[in-house]
């Protein structure tokens, strides 16, 4: 099963492109004969197979003719044959003479006959294919040919960049569900070695049912003490059918997250908009202001999924008893960081700025208040997890170690 929706678009953009370039490639092999081709010289070569044509058929007439003659005069001769006591007679032996000469030339003349015939097909055929040629030579569109290509041209460059996009989102898919894949390989693979179990004790255990002494069972418990480890078929059943029950529910519990991981690393994520007060609490039950040694440590592990941009309310400043500048000096320059004019309110912020179906916000506040925003209808908030000593963002693979006495101060941007 393929579980990388990405693999078929991949597949079917690689199958479409080398299509393309098939049909350009044929494309081009028909302008080079349209423009190799020369009509006069076919003209003349069909002209020349016409005359040889009239020619060997003129021949054939001919050979045909003494062919008849010669029949005729065989027929007379048989005709006019003498009774036996006069076949040793000088006239009668030169007539058989003759008559085998004639025999001799029809079978020498029907040779040729053929010859003739096979040459003024082979003649024909080729004069059917040099016309065929011309047809089509006249009938050629070459700017027909010409645009094909030049669409081909046209297309290949989008297709190829889609394929080039497609590409790494199908590899990153990929490597997140590899050691998932695996592990449903491995449980299927047990599940099919259960079933195979529980046919061959399920068989055991009919014989049993049937034998006809205690020497018969005997035999029957042997062998399934042998295979199985056990010499009871209905426990073996009994434990065989409860493995695979569990490894169903493996298997069920593991598709859905197979899924979920799916659906997680093939999202199209171009921006980050965190909600930076939400990130500056460790939720160790009762909240507790941990300032911005987490958030900055999440910002850096991320600082290559796409844009970013922290959002604060007013009231950061006097949280953090600094000034604006400060604030953004913790942060890397890549990273955009807007604290709202005061008496505003950063959530509205926020989520104006995740309108586009690409941006996903940071935040663990659900948005009660603002279930009309796209970002909130559509699921796009993704939430973290802090504790005493890390920060952790599941949905992006985030699992950082920070320290609120030396949180990072990035004065430069990363590369």
């Amino acid at each position: 099963m393929e579980y990388n929706p990405f693999v078929v678009q991949y597949k079917g953009l690689k199958a479409e492109i080398a299509q393309i370039r098939a049909r350009q490639q044929n494309w081009r092999q028909q302008l080079n004969w349209y423009a190799q081709f020369n009509a006069q010289d076919a003209l003349a070569a069909l002209t020349s197979l016409q005359s040889e044509i009239e020619v060997e058929s003129l021949e054939l007439t001919t050979h045909t003719m003494e062919e008849n003659r010669l029949i005729s005069r065989l027929a007379n001769l048989q005709k006019n044959g003498e009774p036996w006591y006069k076949f040793w007679s000088d006239r009668r032996t030169a007539e058989q003479a003759e008559m085998k000469d004639i025999e001799k030339k029809i079978s020498t003349l029907r040779d040729q006959q053929k010859r003739i015939k096979d040459h003024i097909e082979a003649l024909n055929d080729e004069a059917s294919k040099n016309k065929a040629k011309t047809k089509l030579y006249r009938e050629f569109d070459q700017l027909h040919h010409q645009a094909a290509i030049r669409a081909g041209d046209v297309q290949l460059p989008s297709l190829e960049a889609q394929l080039s996009a497609l590409e790494p989102k199908m590899e990153k898919v990929a490597r997140q569900i590899s050691e998932l894949v695996k592990v449903m390989s491995s449980l299927k693979t047990r599940r099919t070695e259960l079933l195979l179990d529980i046919q061959t004790v399920t068989n055991l255990e009919n014989d049993l049912s049937c034998a006809e002494d205690k020497r018969e069972k005997a035999i029957i418990h042997d062998d399934c003490q042998k295979r199985f480890g056990d010499s009871r078929p209905a426990k073996v059943l009994q434990k065989k059918s409860s493995e695979i029950m569990k490894i169903e529910r493996d298997i069920e519990k593991l598709q859905k997250r197979i899924v979920r991981e799916v659906e997680l690393s093939s999202r199209d994520l171009e921006q980050l908009v965190f909600d930076g007060n939400n990130l500056c609490y460790s939720g160790n039950g009762a909240s507790t202001f941990i300032g911005l040694a987490a958030i900055v440590q999440a910002v850096d592990d991320l600082a290559c999924t796409g844009s970013i941009i922290v959002v604060f309310d007013a009231s950061i400043r006097n949280r953090l008893r600094i000034s604006d500048a400060e604030i953004h000096a913790h942060f890397p320059e890549y990273v955009e960081v807007h604290v709202v004019a005061t008496k505003e309110k950063a959530d509205e912020t926020v989520l104006t700025l995740a309108r586009d179906p690409e941006v996903f916000v940071i935040s663990n506040d659900r948005y009660a208040d603002y279930p009309d925003q796209p970002a909130v209808r559509t699921g796009r908030i993704i939430r973290h997890e802090i504790t005493q000593e890390r920060v952790m963002i599941h949905e992006l693979k985030v699992d950082r170690a920070y320290s609120r006495a030396n949180p990072m101060n990035h004065k430069h941007p990363i590369g």
